[in-house]
Order: C-alpha cells, then structure tokens, then sequence
C-alpha cells in the first residue's frame, strides 16, 4: 500500500465514525423526543380521561412508558428524571386500567 492509499483508507474511517457519532445522537434525541411527546399526551391535560378511554390497555402503555424510561435511562442517566418527578400518582389495576391515585 501507498501513502496516499493509507491517508484514503484512514480518512473515510473517522468520516465513517463521525457519522456514527452523529446519527446515534440524533437517533438518541429523537427517541427522547418521542418520548417525551407521548408524556405529555398521557400525563398532560385530562389524563384521567385518556387512562379511562384506554381501559384495559392502559396498563400495556404504563409499562411501555416504564420501559421506556429505563431504556433512554441506560444510555443518559438523569434525561427522564425531571418528568418522571412531574407525572400523577397512579393505581395499576388487576384488570389492566389504569387510574390516578
């Protein structure tokens, strides 16, 4: 290999790499985004109505949100903290509904 053949190689790795960097932090803030956008649908105005009209299936969205939290938690500890503190007490039910404590 030449010289200029290594410079190429190495040169279109780290672009290679910085676009890694900047898709999955985009992908990250994206997610985070969403997330964020589905707690204040869930957790804004009228949330008791909105667990009322999911009935049974709220419980599959509290847990998703659960889930979610810990999955965003894993990659940036404490970017969820300050909305997970501001969402209502809530009661899961045996039969799956959700309502506010």
């Amino acid at each position: 290999m030449s010289l200029i053949t290594d410079l190429s190689q190495s040169s279109e790795i780290k672009s290679a790499v910085a676009n890694l960097y900047q898709t999955t932090g985009e992908g990250f803030s994206g997610l985070l985004a969403k997330w964020e956008h589905g707690m204040d649908v869930l957790w804004g105005s009228d949330s008791a109505a909105k667990l009322a009209e999911m009935g049974t299936n709220a419980r599959g969205m509290v847990s998703t949100h659960t889930a979610c939290v810990a999955f965003l938690e894993s990659f940036s500890p404490g970017c969820t903290a300050e909305r997970v503190a501001a969402m209502p007490a809530y009661i899961v039910h045996e039969d799956g509904t959700v309502t506010l404590d």
